[in-house]
């Protein structure tokens, strides 16, 4: 038999009260430690449901949830009574309690019981006190089951005590928290395939991924994050990149030229940035009409680009030439001159802002392009 009418709990800006203990040191007492059998991951097959039947449920005053409850019918009873913290902790689930199973049928029975509740998305490690019964842990819930063959007339009780610590999905850049570092990086792998920002492995980064990291989020104790001998100084996915050049506005006089920049030619060499000599006067980034420009050496008609732009390594914004509000060619003209251009722009200037610019001297053959507009 499974219980009904779970209790659902939101949690609000981020505050957790975090507690280890159980709700009385006579449970404490009784169950004893706990040794770890198993580590869940997602995506791991739970028991399905079993017939319902409706508990009570009772808020303590250290917040703890207390559950009783019960059911009979022509061949079997079951009563139950445990304690869980769903209302207080989203990292941690702890649970203890008894279900006593009785078999009324003339003929001996196998019982059964089974509960489900809601947790956080995550990574899962699960401990329990015994192995007479299973929890499993996936996408969001933890099921608890047991099962015992029960003599007619007989009852036999199933006690546990287990714990499923949460490491949420959500912090990817190793910090330690879920936050605008996080959200940065999950907008930059918006729409690719096979990333680590997939947390519900639906295929893709999609709206359903930020659900989950926004639901998941916590800025406080964060640690330094660590080292990653991977990382370099522009976006990897976009290495296939012919040329790939980087610049930050040092300051914004206005006109901003080339020497209010500092560049970092990445990769290539064939590009440049250089000031506009269009309709707009010289200048090497500004606006003209509704459209971001932006000076540049080096470039040819059939140029593809990515164009992002990061606040503090967070990225801000970003588009390309496949992208909704693509980046056009310089068109040589008065208008444009030898300056890339955009509508709408993807980011105002700012000084410290650092600039990244990819350029394909052909259209790039990978299916991360082209990418979702920031």
């Amino acid at each position: 038999m499974v219980e009904s009418h779970h209790r659902h709990h939101v949690y609000t800006n981020g505050v957790v009260l975090k507690q280890f203990l159980f709700a009385t040191l006579a449970v404490v007492t009784h169950f004893g430690l706990m040794a770890t059998f198993c580590t869940a991951m997602v995506q791991e097959v739970c028991r399905p449901p079993l017939v319902s039947f409706g508990v009570h449920r009772e808020e303590l005053k250290d917040g703890w949830l207390h559950s009783t409850g019960g059911m009979v019918n022509d061949t079997r009873m079951l009563e139950l009574d445990y304690f869980d913290n769903r209302l207080i902790d989203q990292f941690e689930f702890n649970s203890q309690g008894w279900v006593d199973m009785t078999t009324i049928h003339e003929d001996d029975r196998k019982q059964k019981y089974r509960h489900k509740v809601a947790i956080n998305f995550g990574e899962y490690t699960i401990s329990q006190d015994s192995t007479d019964y299973e929890v499993c842990a996936s996408d969001g819930f933890v099921t608890f089951y047991c099962e015992k063959p029960v003599a007619s007339g007989e009852t036999e009780r199933v006690e546990w005590a287990y714990t499923v610590e949460i490491t949420p999905f959500g912090d990817l850049n190793g910090d330690e928290c879920i936050n605008g570092y996080d959200l940065g990086i999950m907008f930059a792998e918006w729409g690719v395939v096979g990333s680590p920002a997939d947390f519900n492995n639906d295929g893709t980064v999609d709206p359903a991924d930020m659900g989950i990291l926004l639901a998941n989020w916590k800025n406080y104790d964060c640690i330094e994050p660590p080292d990653d001998p991977e990382d370099g100084p522009y976006n990897p996915v976009w290495e296939s990149a012919d040329d790939i050049l980087a610049f930050t506005i040092d300051s914004l006089a206005d006109p901003i030229l080339v020497e209010n920049v500092t560049v970092e030619d990445l990769k290539g060499g064939m590009i440049g940035i250089v000031d506009d000599t269009g309709n707009n006067g010289i200048k090497f980034f500004h606006l003209f009409g509704s459209f971001q420009v932006l000076g540049v050496s080096g470039w040819s008609p059939l140029d593809t680009w990515v164009v992002e732009v990061y606040d503090d390594e967070i990225l801000v914004g970003r588009t390309s030439s496949g992208s909704n509000g693509p980046v056009n060619n310089p068109d040589g003209t008065n208008n444009y001159g030898n300056s890339i251009y955009w509508n709408p722009m993807i980011e105002p200037f700012k000084a410290g802002d650092r600039w990244i610019l990819y350029r394909w001297i052909d259209e790039p053959d990978i299916p991360e392009y082209p990418p979702s507009r920031i």
